[in-house]
């Protein structure tokens, strides 16, 4: 597996960065370690733990989801091996779909979603009649998504829990970069100001891209719900591009309790609710 050198940029928005990572940790649970592919990015996902207690990780971004119309069809950008997904199917969601760019954690999930149903096939024949629903998970990269498999205006939801951040991974280092150079008087001399590795034009027009997608893809009066690292001085600038046509829901941007940012946009066309456009 490909390693990267003390110092050097994390190439997080590239699938061999990814690939090699799941591979790492499946075969850490190959080695007995059960606990390697259960984690969730951005603290937890929300919804009943499997005991069917309200987990104490739910926060603002399952208050979203969970006031969200059950008939809604759902994406979520990103999953990784993330629960998410299918909590919402716990929920009473009927339509989740949920993709990543790396083929591993698809494989991982498609699995999870296998037992799920066989497990619903057993208690469908069984006093119990429990409908066990799964998502549906798809290798797909979300700055290039086919117009036929993913039509514009098809979802009522579609979630980002970290996607943005991995994609802005590299101009957020560089804006840190500069304001540590800024703000640290170490770096007066001229001698001892390093030039910042990360690409940030990459990165911001690779978010750019997802976003465009995000924005074809939501149907009007349709949510974008995001839950990033950063607080709005680093996000929002992305948010307010006009094209977007995105409306903040009133009360929102708000923090998490953990340290994160919720963004709830809604697609330009939705009821007046309080907002204001994104400008």
């Amino acid at each position: 597996m490909s390693s990267v050198a003390p110092g050097e940029p994390v190439p997080l928005a590239t699938r061999a960065y990814w690939d090699d990572w799941y591979a790492s940790k499946i075969a850490e649970e190959g080695a007995g370690d059960m606990s390697a592919l259960e984690f969730e990015w951005l603290a937890g996902v929300g919804g009943e733990d499997e005991h069917g207690d309200d987990a104490d990780d739910g926060g603002p971004l399952w208050s979203v989801i969970d006031a969200t119309p059950r008939s809604s069809r759902v994406l979520e950008l990103g999953c990784g091996v993330s629960r998410l997904a299918e909590r919402m199917c716990d929920a009473g969601f009927e339509r989740v779909e949920a993709i990543d760019f790396s083929d591993a954690p698809i494989a991982v999930m498609r699995a999870r979603a296998a037992s799920r149903r066989d497990r619903g096939a057993r208690d469908a024949s069984s006093k119990t009649k429990t409908k066990t629903v799964s998502p549906a998970y798809a290798v797909a990269d979300a700055l290039e998504l086919d117009a036929a498999t993913y039509p514009a205006s098809s979802y009522d939801l579609i979630t980002d829990k970290g996607l943005m951040d991995v994609l802005l991974n590299a101009h957020d280092q560089e804006r840190w970069h500069e304001r540590l150079r800024r703000d640290t008087a170490s770096y007066v001399s001229t001698a001892n100001r390093p030039e910042c590795r990360y690409d940030g034009a990459t990165s911001r027009a690779d978010a750019a891209a997802a976003l465009r997608n995000v924005a074809r893809l939501l149907r009007p009066n349709g949510a974008f719900a995001v839950l990033t690292y950063e607080p709005p001085a680093g996000r929002s600038a992305f948010f307010e591009a006009p094209e977007l046509g995105f409306t903040h829901r009133a009360g929102y941007p708000i923090e998490d309790g953990k340290g994160n940012t919720l963004f709830v946009l809604e697609k330009e066309g939705a009821e007046a609710r309080g907002g204001a456009r994104c400008s």
